[in-house]
């Protein structure tokens, strides 16, 4: 995507972004549900994943650890800003998915 891509200023969508997230996807298997990806203003990328009464957002940053929001089925929030691919793992089990 360009730079402004919705008439605000946004930076162009890194390429070390893009690349971040699909190595992030691919290190996770094939069994993983695609996420809804979004851009976000800085250049990264969001993905989102939604599951019955869960949701998990990741924000991958070029050279930016990853920040990760997460909703159980109680409602509980984790909101992080330096989450391990390790978390990400965990959470996404909790929702019912297999990882490698």
């Amino acid at each position: 995507m360009p730079e402004n891509w919705n008439g605000y200023g946004e930076q162009r969508i890194s390429r070390h972004a893009v690349n971040g997230a699909l190595g992030l996807l691919e290190s996770l298997g094939p069994q993983i549900a695609k996420p809804i990806t979004s851009p976000l203003p800085d250049g990264g990328v969001q993905m989102e994943w939604i599951r019955d009464r869960f949701e998990l957002e990741v924000e991958v940053r070029a050279g930016m650890p990853l920040a990760l929001f997460f909703v159980d089925a109680d409602g509980n929030e984790t909101d992080q800003d330096d989450a391990s691919r390790e978390e990400l793992r965990l959470h996404l089990a909790s929702m019912g998915y297999q990882t490698r």
